[in-house]
């Protein structure tokens, strides 16, 4: 044996390989656990399943004892059948014999253990009398009527023998417009779903409409195949779920995740029995590992998902001739054949549907190999909710009234309007899109469930006369206003005229090409934001005949929210980016001159924003400043600015008043360079440099470098931790989100909406903007299971489910800029959170720069129960926002930021004309004298130095419209009196005696009595809206 091996550098790495072996096959026995008990939990127990056997032996009893009612019985089953191009349907109905079922069977994936009990619903096969149907039944959609009547004969029985055990409605099989199935629940909480089995003629590919016209139906061809051959795959799984449990729980596995992302529900889609049966595919030839853990096979299955060509067919069935195979490949999009060589598994998939499944299942790949044992909950866990998955979407309601020009089509799915119309809606979307998106999702059509006695079952009432697409927005063309088409003398320039219409014109551009072209005129952000709306809109209506009234985009859903309230005049500014951009330009053209100053004694290192306009946050971005001269100014929003100066000749960290003496040189010496600049105007205040430029003014702070680095080695007392929260903290925030910004467009806009939801539910106070901000950047660092968000809709949404679903009582929210927190440093993070929860905020937040949440605000445990309560409120009313049709977009949309003033315990309206901060610039005796006048903050001010120990004081900064207050725990508890308490204290207190001693405590009606004196003129109203005192 080599010793060598095991001395030195060698045997450090061996025992590093031996670390680093242990920690995976630790990790990889923490999810073979999670699996476990994940299937454990949601799959049916022994107990469960003998209680679903119970009920359908009692079901299956009452069907087979089904006896043959009159003739004149049959036509009252049903009020009318679904809707058959049959003139006479007495005639095909008359004379038939209605018989009990020959064999009422159990099938699909309760049978092989694959049944999620969450679903509750078991499928039942029934194979009905070969005398109740007759050879050319499947001509002209005889079969789903007598299928029907079939139905409504066995409801019709059960409703007579068996009471109100039963209760029965129909329903449509992955919405698929022509399937009828009767579901019959009984009182044990099960679903039975009856399919009909039937054999009939298996040669025809076309059936015949009119007498002498065939019309390829591919539609109706798989509906009445899978009649004929329902459950043709079940041996087969039964057989591969035998062959291992790995398997079986790769299946559930992958149930699990496509249900979580709605992936297995709608019409066109890949349901989970063909992706089950493409799994065994992959099994038989070879091309899925099952010799492993069930979390890699379906890891392994994921990256097949992406990678498979779905173009070329492939079947089941070995021995299957190609003749056969190209015959399916004419009429369907993607061929998988079932074993029987009769079925084609995908028939009414769509390519949209299985890019949508395949974009699912690359995502989540990605995240799994990035973190396996972390990405569990993600994966199988969360609810993959579309409003926050996608970017945009486009509704379009009165489906049922479009007009199909495809008559195939049609016919084939005898007049449903998404079959018919959606196929030419996504390609003339597709098209006119181009690359401004890369992904194409249409949310799952919603069939009514239908009750018995309905009249019509499958008319076109019969869903929800809505139609949602979805899509992913390319951020690199999302602002481009100008589609360039062909050159003028090329043959496609009139087939690009044709598609874009009246909209086409020709233009020169840059490089002397004249082209056809289309140009959407914008201006602003809130204009380029809508683009995709205009598009939509103008080709839709023009190919599809599709009117603007029944469009509804999402882009521009919360745009109103963000408009200025009382700045008439920058109202043309819409939402104010444009603002907030020349704001940006100004704070770092001063950032610019401040740098190349020459004259000062010492040079300039940094200079750093601190307030929430520098990093294009703020909710309004500030005002301008009217100012004639350094002697006439008024203000009421400076812009604080830290100017960092080199630390190499200041006077002893300990000698403040040299230091401060030197500031004062300094700003002096600033203030002369600045004024010799063509439109800057500076002046010495006393601590700070206060300078206009372009109608803004900046407060200027000079510190040195010495003096930040003593504040990050030694903050321990609060007035050391608000200098360093001022000084350093928020101005490394500021650089951050600057560089997030650059990367994420949409981030700014997103914190400001967030900032309105705050600010409109009065709760500003409790979540300050830094707070604001970084809870907006969480969404796009860690956007996990998602991608980053494109559109600030859909990271606002994010934010709202954020706050609702994070555990905040066990974990603080990292945001972890640039990953600077690795991860010994999060576990150690953690570790100290939990030791330490008490010492720590409810609402915790961490960042690279702020790893102890000195930032966060103590927040009262049942106030961060309402801030979650609020989001929660708020996050079930977003799907609302994206499908309410009878509200304008924008009354729906702001129906999320209409706060609930009833959780006040006193509610306080001021008045509107209070409200307004008043600004005087006046000159007396040729000194400058400033009056401001803030009505409404004095006031809130008054109302926290005397009741912030017995209230949580609610407001809108930005909008002091109401003055809210919840008591605090224990408010009313007497106090012993004692003789220091002021005169002040006992005002609004009554005095009672407990135990024989004197105590005092707090008094309502003197609270209200001072809070309405103080706001003489100010208070419209008081309002005790009798809110339960929190314990």
């Amino acid at each position: 044996m080599n010793q060598r091996l095991y001395t030195g550098d060698n045997a450090v790495k061996m025992i590093a390989k031996t670390i680093d072996d242990t920690d995976q096959l630790y990790a990889y026995n923490i999810v073979n656990y999670k699996v476990t008990e994940l299937i454990s939990e949601v799959s049916y127990s022994s107990a469960q399943k003998a209680a679903v056997m119970d009920s359908f032996q009692q079901l299956k009893k009452l069907l087979m004892s089904a006896g043959n009612p009159m003739p004149s019985q049959v036509l009252k089953l049903v009020t009318a059948p679904p809707r058959m191009p049959l003139k006479d349907i007495k005639d095909l109905i008359c004379g038939l014999e209605f018989k009990p079922p020959v064999s009422v069977d159990i099938c699909g994936s309760f049978t092989s253990g694959l049944a999620l009990r969450s679903t509750t619903m078991v499928d039942v096969r029934l194979i009905i009398p070969k005398k109740y149907y007759s050879k050319k039944d499947y001509l002209d959609q005889r079969w789903l009527v007598k299928k029907a009547y079939y139905a409504a004969f066995l409801l019709d029985y059960l409703s007579a023998h068996s009471g109100d055990q039963y209760t029965s409605y129909y329903a449509c099989p992955n919405d698929n417009p022509l399937d009828i199935l009767l579901h019959i629940s009984c009182k044990s909480s099960v679903t039975f779903r009856h399919h009909t089995e039937v054999m009939l003629m298996r040669k025809k590919l076309d059936i015949q409409v009119e007498e002498g016209v065939d019309i390829p139906t591919p539609l109706y061809n798989h509906v009445l195949s899978t009649n004929q051959m329902y459950g043709s795959g079940e041996e087969l799984t039964a057989d591969w779920v035998k062959e291992s449990d790995v398997i079986k729980q790769c299946m559930i596995l992958t149930k699990i995740w496509m249900h979580q992302r709605d992936l297995d529900e709608g019409f066109q889609c890949l349901n989970t029995f063909t992706l089950r049966m493409f799994m065994i595919y992959l099994l038989r030839n070879r091309q899925l590992p099952y010799h492993t853990s069930a979390h890699r096979m379906f890891l392994a299955f994921l990256q097949k998902i992406v990678s498979f060509d779905w173009t070329v067919p492939f079947s089941l069935k070995e021995d299957i001739t190609t003749e056969c195979l190209d015959g399916q490949k004419k009429v369907s999009e993607i061929v998988f054949m079932d074993p029987t060589g009769f079925v084609n598994y995908c028939a009414a998939v769509s390519l949209t549907s299985l890019d949508q499944l395949k974009l699912h299942a690359g995502e989540t790949a990605e995240f799994i190999l990035r973190d396996e044992d972390g990405s569990f909950e993600d994966t199988f866990i969360k609810r993959i909710l579309p409003h926050l998955y996608y970017d945009h979407y486009v509704r379009i309601d009165d489906v049922s009234k479009l007009s199909c020009k495809d008559v195939n089509r049609y016919v084939d799915s005898c007049g449903d309007a998404v079959y018919s119309c959606l196929p030419n809606i996504l390609d003339i979307l597709k098209k006119g899109l181009g690359n401004r998106i890369t992904n194409v999702g249409v949310s799952p059509v919603r069939r009514v469930v239908m009750p018995v006695n309905c009249k019509q079952p499958f008319s076109r009432d019969s869903i929800e006369d809505m139609l949602v697409i979805r899509f992913h927005v390319n951020p690199d063309s999302i602002n481009n206003t100008l589609e360039r088409g062909p050159p003028a003398d090329d043959s496609a320039a009139a087939k690009f005229r044709e598609f874009w219409g009246e909209r086409a014109e020709l233009r020169r551009f840059m490089d002397g090409a004249i082209c056809e072209a289309v140009f959407w005129e914008a201006s602003t952000v809130a204009d380029k934001r809508v683009i995709y709306g205009k598009i939509l809109s103008h080709l839709l209506s023009l190919h599809c005949g599709i009117s603007e009234e029944v469009l509804t985009y999402s882009a521009n859903k919360l745009s109103s929210v963000l408009e200025y309230d009382g700045f008439e005049e920058r109202r043309h500014l819409v939402t104010g980016e444009e603002e907030a951009t020349h704001f940006q330009s100004i704070y770092f053209k001063l950032s610019k001159h401040l740098r190349a100053l020459k004259s000062l004694p010492l040079g300039v290192t940094d200079v750093l924003g601190v307030g929430p306009a520098c990093r294009n946050t703020k909710l309004y971005a500030p005002p301008v400043t009217n100012y004639i001269s350094s002697k006439q100014y008024a203000t009421f929003n400076p812009q604080k600015i830290i100017c960092v100066m080199e630390g190499s000749k200041w006077p002893d960290s300990e000698d403040y008043e040299a230091i401060d003496t030197l500031k004062m040189l300094i700003a002096i010496k600033m203030k002369e360079s600045l004024n010799a600049l063509d439109s800057v105007e500076a002046f010495v205040r006393q601590g700070y440099l206060t300078v206009f430029m372009e109608q803004h003014q900046f407060d200027i702070s000079i510190m040195n470098v010495g003096e930040l680095i003593k504040l990050r080695n030694n903050h321990t007392t609060p007035r050391l931790q608000q200098q360093f929260t001022d000084s350093v903290i928020l101005p490394n925030l500021t650089s951050l989100l600057n560089g997030l910004q650059s990367q994420h467009a949409t981030y700014a806009t997103a914190a400001r909406l967030l900032k309105k939801f705050f600010g409109s539910h009065m709760l500003t106070s409790l979540l300050p903007e830094p707070i604001t901000d970084l809870i907006a950047a969480s969404v796009y660092l860690d956007a996990k299971p998602y991608q980053a968000p494109r559109c600030e809709m859909v990271a606002f949404f994010r934010c709202l489910h954020l706050i609702a679903n994070h555990d905040w009582a066990n974990n603080p929210l990292v945001i972890n800029f640039h990953e600077e927190i690795n991860d010994d440093a999060l576990s150690e993070i953690m570790e100290k959170f939990r030791l330490h929860r008490h010492e720590y905020p409810c609402l915790s937040l961490v960042t690279p720069i702020d790893r102890k949440s000195i930032l966060t605000r103590p927040v009262m445990p049942f106030m961060m129960k309402l801030v979650r309560d609020i989001a929660t409120f708020s996050l079930q009313s977003v799907e609302n926002v994206s499908l309410t049709k009878d509200l304008p977009s924008s009354q729906a949309a702001m129906t999320l930021f209409e706060p609930d003033l009833s959780m006040m315990d006193v509610l306080i309206e001021l008045n509107p004309e209070t409200q307004r901060r008043l600004q005087f610039p006046l000159q007396q005796d040729g000194r400058k004298v400033e009056l401001f006048m803030d009505p409404a903050g004095n006031y809130i001010k008054h109302i926290q130095e005397s009741y912030s120990d017995k209230a949580v004081i609610l407001y809108d900064v930005n909008n002091i419209k109401y003055v809210g207050l919840i008591w605090k725990p224990g408010a009313f508890d007497p106090i012993p009196l004692k003789k220091s308490c002021s005169d002040v204290d006992k005002s609004s207190k009554k005095l009672t005696e407990l135990e024989g001693e004197v105590c005092m405590s707090l008094d309502i009606n003197a609270v209200l009595q001072d809070c309405n004196f103080v706001g003489k003129d100010i208070v419209k109203n008081i309002t005790v809206m009798g809110g339960v005192l929190r314990q």
